[in-house]
């Protein structure tokens, strides 16, 4: 407990927070000064600290006077390590909060005990370690349960979901939603039942609820827009963003996001921004808005380079190509196909699934033999099955290739087929070339030798047939000269 030496009013205050009185607290913060008594200042700072005021809520720590009774520099210090935590230091946090999990243990404050250990599993499960997370939150949850604290236990909840989510246990995570927003909206019901809803959309989204799940975004977004927290409203509003994409809505897209970008690049929220704009890019292509797609992509990258994000940067490379290649750049089909090679060696199992499908979508037309073997790589990847945007990329692509006079068979078999239309001559001479090749070298497990043989040419010219089909310069014939 806190000293007692402060009057009762202040006290209760802060143990007013300690179970999410915000909404109360808020107009009261707006409409005070900086106080020179401690507590006071630790309310403050803790109301600074809920509105994301992280500037705030430290020159408010700073008027602390340097000695403080032990509950209070426990909580000091916790706010000094939450301040760390929401600006992504996350090893400076857990530096801060480790001597208070101890302090507040021996000296028996278990509300402080209860958050200082809660924000060790925090830093896991931003860190991306959910099972780490689900096992450092049993003595939070213990301790929340035992304290009758529902703000609290809303907030482990809440993480627990996120973690569940993770895993791809949606059961699992529909019970945690179910809690988390049962008491978060009993106990706060503002910014952590808003931030809450936002996760929960996307279990919607999951579920097939895409209209339930927009609706939530646009509600948590309002509630972040009205308490002034940018962050959180450009994730509501790129949540919804995402769950359109899944729906092929792209003009809305370009509605929500193309006005948010504008007044969220000021903002340290570079990780909502970088979404949002990978989003828009992918919006912006589907319209056939190719240089606006390329210049977002572009953007996209640089945010990423600048927070050493090695796979959002992928992304965005991926994105630029992809734009450029359906625009009709010279070379950027060849930059879309060593992005595979990229994600194969460093990527996720999405991306690798993504950008086979970008490039079997720019490959349609002249290489369709090239196309149906990526829709048929992506297609076996569980990325490609569980994404909804990634089905209906897929499926776009495929229904393309169905109609054409040069097909592949359900059988593997190249189809030239002129009752559907006649196809342009060059494209399929090419594509017999390039798919006999092919298939040869498949049959001979790699060996080109082999694949020679079995073709009736020679390794010479097999070899320069091979570098054609790759876009790689032929060598030149031998003079005479050169023969001898």
């Amino acid at each position: 407990m806190v000293t007692t030496t402060h009057s009762h009013r202040i006290v209760s205050a802060l143990e007013a927070l300690d179970n999410g009185a915000f909404r109360e607290a808020i107009p009261r913060y707006e409409a005070s000064e900086p106080s020179t008594d401690p507590i006071e200042t630790l309310w403050r700072a803790e109301v600074a600290l809920y509105l994301d005021r992280l500037e705030e809520s430290a020159a408010e720590l700073k008027r602390l006077p340097v000695s403080l009774d032990r509950d209070l520099a426990n909580r000091a210090e916790t706010i000094r390590a939450e301040i760390a935590f929401w600006d992504k230091a996350l090893d400076e946090s857990r530096h801060l909060v480790m001597p208070v999990v101890q302090s507040t243990w021996e000296c028996g404050d278990h509300q402080g005990h209860l958050r200082a250990s809660l924000l060790t599993a925090r830093i896991e499960l931003r860190r991306g370690n959910a099972a780490e997370f689900l096992e450092k939150a049993r003595e939070p949850r213990r301790l929340a349960t035992v304290l009758g604290n529902d703000f609290y236990g809303g907030i482990i909840a809440h993480g627990r979901a996120y973690a569940y989510s993770y895993f791809g246990d949606m059961k699992q995570a529909g019970h945690a939603f179910a809690e988390a927003l049962h008491l978060l909206k009993k106990s706060e019901g503002l910014r952590w039942e808003a931030s809450c809803r936002v996760l929960y959309a996307s279990h919607l989204a999951e579920l097939g609820r895409c209209d339930d799940a927009i609706a939530e975004c646009d509600a948590a977004e309002k509630v972040a827009y009205d308490l002034g927290i940018i962050g959180d409203a450009l994730w509501a509003r790129t949540a919804a963003a995402r769950t359109l994409l899944s729906l092929d809505r792209f003009e809305e897209i370009v509605t929500r996001l193309g006005e948010v970008l504008t007044w969220e690049r000021a903002t340290r929220h570079v990780f909502a921004e970088l979404i949002a704009l990978q989003v828009l890019a992918i919006a912006y292509c589907e319209l056939g808005r190719y240089e606006e797609a390329e210049r977002t992509a572009d953007e996209s990258t640089r945010l990423a380079q600048l927070i050493e994000s090695e796979t959002s940067a992928l992304d965005g490379e991926m994105l630029k190509w992809w734009a450029a290649a359906r625009r009709g750049a010279s070379g950027a089909v060849g930059k879309l196909e060593s992005i595979i090679e990229r994600c194969d060696e460093a990527g996720t199992e999405y991306q690798r699934a993504e950008a086979r499908l970008y490039v079997a979508q720019v490959s349609a037309a002249d290489r369709p033999d090239i196309a149906s073997a990526m829709c048929l790589e992506a297609e076996s990847m569980q990325a490609c099955t569980q994404a909804a945007r990634l089905q209906n990329l897929l499926q776009r692509v495929q229904s393309g290739l169905s109609s054409k006079p040069i097909r592949v068979g359900a059988a593997g078999e190249l189809i030239i087929d002129p009752k559907v239309g006649m196809p342009d001559y060059d494209t399929a001479v090419a594509t017999l070339r390039r798919f006999l090749a092919l298939e040869a070298v498949r049959r001979s497990s790699g060996n080109r030798a082999d694949a020679a043989r079995q073709l009736g040419l020679s390794r010479s010219r097999f070899h320069d047939l091979w570098l054609q089909i790759h876009g790689k310069p032929v060598r030149p014939e031998r003079t005479p000269a050169e023969k001898v």
